[in-house]
């Protein structure tokens, strides 16, 4: 059979559409609406054309949940002291309220585990662990740190974890976060897996040029 015809030009699309199918909002802003779970709230937000070009358009997301304590706190931690630099200037540009840390993120995760914090969203995107295939302490470094990640998540909430090692395939990297997650007795609902957009393209003789690698789950006890 024909394959079907490729999408008219410049039709919008979301980016990751597993994603924005849905919305959990504020408490506040259900009751300024009038809304609540179930209604439908249009939302603009940046879309990919056809062409890979971003525009700005218009959908209408189910209200999946409403939230009592939206969040408010964001904690932003690098060794690279140039990053927390960069950071701070848009937390300043987009008037943000962030709180950075310079320093080594398995040891500000593990005193957050002993004070007890947690988040409703933790990214983890550290910088390449493995630099060869059979690399033992890269594999264990995402483990630890990913583990770590885990218990910093309030109970279906949304871990989104990273990988930019090459020679780490998507399938090993999802192995690694699974099994952390089963060792904390915890269950992952991954409804992504995604990595560079399409002007970061591969190629077909070298597949560790399909190094970025992201996962997206919600976090089940």
């Amino acid at each position: 059979p024909s394959p079907p015809p490729p999408p008219p030009p410049h039709t919008p699309h979301f980016p990751y559409t597993t994603l924005f199918r849905s919305i959990i909002l504020a408490r506040k802003a259900v009751e300024d609406l009038g809304i609540g779970v179930g209604d439908s709230v249009r939302v603009r937000h940046p879309a990919r054309t056809s062409q890979g070009d971003y525009t700005l358009t218009e959908s209408d997301l189910i209200v999946s949940g409403v939230h009592a304590n939206p969040i408010r706190t964001f904690a932003f931690i690098d060794l690279d002291a140039a990053a927390i630099a960069m950071g701070r200037r848009h937390a300043n540009l987009n008037d943000a309220k962030v709180r950075f840390t310079h320093g080594d993120a398995f040891t500000w995760a593990r005193q957050m585990v002993e004070n007890g914090r947690q988040w409703d969203l933790v990214i983890v995107d550290p910088p390449k662990f493995i630099t060869r295939k059979d690399d033992q302490l890269g594999h264990n470094k995402y483990h630890d740190l990913n583990s770590l990640a885990l218990q910093l998540i309030t109970p279906g909430g949304t871990l989104i974890t990273c990988s930019c090692s090459g020679q780490l395939t998507p399938e090993g990297f999802e192995r690694i976060i699974i099994s952390a997650t089963h060792r904390k007795s915890m269950r992952l609902q991954i409804f992504d897996r995604t990595g560079a957009g399409p002007d970061h393209p591969t190629l077909s003789n070298y597949p560790e040029s399909r190094y970025l690698k992201l996962l997206w789950a919600r976090v089940l006890t």
